[in-house]
């Protein structure tokens, strides 16, 4: 993808509306989809798409898998970044986790600024989860992440500030990664923990997971609380081994010490 390449695509994605940028992203999620070998419960017609605002709608606009979508995504790139956007796998994390290196202060950086998980990083710098974009938000992420095919130095510093973030999002003082914000559980993994927690306290929940292919809570007895829309609140997650909910703190407590992982040797920070 050359840099005319890339500018001339990025002028014609801010030319469109917010109905045929949503359009452009339908029709590429089959091929995302079959590229990150998503699972079988994420939504196709939605998981993308609905990152699109309409034209009075905000929505939760750009990340990885929309620049893989939009063909703004270098190639070589896509398969990891169209993996993370649907599922931590242990391939795609052991990929992240070969190319990052925490130093003596405790910094995390990249190997290299080309490198599959730095553009991966470096558009993951622009999502604005938990927040909402309009359609002019929209297209200047687009034409931020636009820039960064161009400056290597820019897509480095947003890569490693995203990486650092990400690390930082979570403690280990439970004994285990537990934090309380998007993104922790997913920091948890790239740092080199092999669960997770996340405390959902907008939900009133909390949240186990792993990048492995089970917690080993398939024979866990679960809760039977309901919030205030009938839904439960404890067990897995549209079926899921390997990301579970528990509703309260006496359940996590439970649920952690019944976890069973297959624990590899972790990787040197080094």
């Amino acid at each position: 993808m050359t840099a005319k390449t890339v500018s001339d695509t990025i002028r014609q994605l801010l030319s469109l509306d917010a109905a045929a940028l949503k359009t452009l992203v339908l029709q590429a999620t089959p091929r995302i989809a079959a590229a990150g070998n998503w699972p079988a419960w994420i939504d196709q017609t939605t998981s993308l798409a609905d990152r699109i605002p309409a034209e009075n709608a905000a929505a939760s606009g750009f990340d990885a898998g929309i620049a893989c979508a939009l063909g703004i995504m270098p190639a070589d790139a896509e398969k990891l970044s169209a993996t993370l956007h649907a599922a931590y796998t242990p391939a795609a994390v052991a990929d992240v986790r070969g190319t990052i290196t925490q130093n003596d202060q405790g910094q995390w950086t990249l190997h290299s600024a080309d490198s599959p998980a730095c553009w991966w990083l470096a558009a993951c710098s622009h999502c604005m989860d938990g927040e909402f974009t309009d359609l002019p938000a929209l297209q200047k992420q687009i034409k931020q992440f636009g820039d960064m095919h161009a400056d290597a130095a820019l897509r480095l510093q947003a890569a490693e500030k995203t990486l650092n973030a990400m690390c930082a999002s979570f403690d280990t003082r439970r004994g285990y990664a537990y934090g309380s914000q998007d993104g922790c559980m997913q920091g948890a993994y790239i740092a080199g923990h092999d669960m997770a927690v996340m405390h959902a306290a907008h939900y009133g929940v909390y949240f186990i997971g792993t990048f492995h292919e089970s917690l080993g809570l398939e024979d866990f007895i679960w809760g039977d609380s309901l919030d205030d829309k009938g839904r439960a609140k404890s067990g897995p997650i549209h079926g899921s081994k390997q990301f579970v909910k528990c509703a309260d703190e006496a359940e996590l407590t439970r649920a952690i010490e019944s976890i069973r992982l297959p624990l590899p040797p972790r990787p040197s920070a080094a």
